[in-house]
């Protein structure tokens, strides 16, 4: 299939540069509560309750990969249970699309420890080549998955234990056409805001066949921000649908979803970690 080639950074400009291009396009502006918090106005997630959005351990960022390095100390994610149909609830919240599991859910383990998944959502944008929330040596993609684990047995008592959640980040290419598989059938099929409608999936269908990734410690890319992610950012781009993400971007509301995708931020020292698969 044709691809829409990804964009460079201008998708995540200077904060106010970001800020004035969205309130332009995105028509938004008056429709959201001041109770509430948005994506057009993203400099005002510090002052929310319990915000640690201006955090030196922030997410997503700009990976660059001729800095990235291997580690002896990761190692290849074990999946388990992602082949098998799920059955869960798919909710239009006011930003994003998710799913969350219903039944026995599918679990994960890393080098840190085993992790259950709780949901998974997407980011996406309102032009081609923007929506993902991680860039990749400056170029951004359509859209972005997270699947959202918790960790089993928590290594520590403490609260915002920087391991408490592992977070699989598939970026994804709008593809021409129509179709796409079942999975993108059953994800197209979006209820009103706050409405829930029950659908079965196979994960592993959203997932990329090498499990190559890059890996950093970072946050939640929705306030509060909590630095309490281990990122596990996959290599290889998935195709979605673009009939699909038209759908989610467009569907007629009281609060339109344009786009849905936090800025990226600086790494301030980080290191990004990589692991190569093998297959």
């Amino acid at each position: 299939m044709l691809l829409f080639h990804s964009l460079k950074a201008s998708c995540h400009l200077s904060s106010k540069a970001f800020l004035r291009s969205r309130i332009i396009s995105s028509g938004v502006i008056g429709k959201m509560s001041c109770s509430s918090w948005n994506y057009v106005d993203q400099e005002s997630w510090c002052h929310l309750p319990n915000s640690q959005s201006n955090g030196l351990n922030q997410s997503p960022i700009d990976i660059p990969t001729k800095d990235t390095k291997e580690s002896p100390e990761i190692s290849p994610l074990i999946l388990k249970g992602y082949e098998q149909k799920l059955k869960g609830t798919w909710t239009r919240t006011s930003h994003s699309l998710r799913f969350d599991p219903s039944g026995p859910a599918p679990s994960i383990v890393t080098y840190g420890g085993a992790y259950i998944l709780r949901q998974f959502h997407f980011h996406w944008g309102d032009q081609p080549g923007c929506g993902s929330e991680h860039l990749v040596d400056g170029s951004s993609y359509d859209a972005e998955l997270h699947f959202v684990h918790e960790k089993e047995s928590p290594t520590s008592n403490v609260p915002n234990a920087p391991d408490q959640f592992a977070v699989l980040g598939v970026l994804l290419k709008r593809s021409k056409g129509q179709g796409g598989g079942e999975v993108w059938e059953a994800l197209k099929n979006v209820p009103q805001v706050d409405k829930k409608i029950e659908i079965e999936v196979t994960p592993s269908q959203l997932l990329p066949a090498n499990k190559s990734y890059w890996h950093y410690g970072g946050s939640l890319t929705t306030p509060p921000c909590s630095e309490v992610v281990q990122w596990f950012v996959f290599h290889q781009i998935l195709s979605v649908p673009d009939d699909v993400v038209q759908r989610w971007s467009t569907l007629p509301s009281e609060s339109p979803l344009p786009f849905n995708y936090r800025k990226v931020q600086e790494l301030n020292g980080r290191k990004v970690w990589l692991l190569k698969d093998s297959n």
